[in-house]
């Protein structure tokens, strides 16, 4: 998933996930996204936040990963909006 000149990261927990993508928030809030894919083969759903630079990829075929995923995607959409931060 990464591109040439990319770092990815690769957690293996969700509390790594979100660790690393506030840090990716903090560091550069106008360039981070977020971007979801099913993979309907696998049953797993892929959860990539990356600001250009960084790439952290997070798979997961757990519905309690995907409710934190929503509240994760949240609150990058209040911090963007200039929300308070949790």
């Amino acid at each position: 998933m990464a591109t040439k000149g990319q770092n990815s990261h690769r957690p293996e927990t969700f509390d790594d996930f979100e660790f690393h993508v506030r840090q990716l928030c903090e560091a550069s809030p106008d360039k981070i996204r977020l971007v979801t894919k099913y993979v309907h083969k696998k049953g797993e759903m892929h959860v990539r936040a990356t600001d250009d630079t960084t790439s952290v990829v997070f798979r997961t075929n757990q519905a309690a990963d995907l409710r934190r995923v929503e509240a994760l995607s949240l609150w990058l959409c209040t911090q963007a909006c200039g929300g308070d931060e949790d």
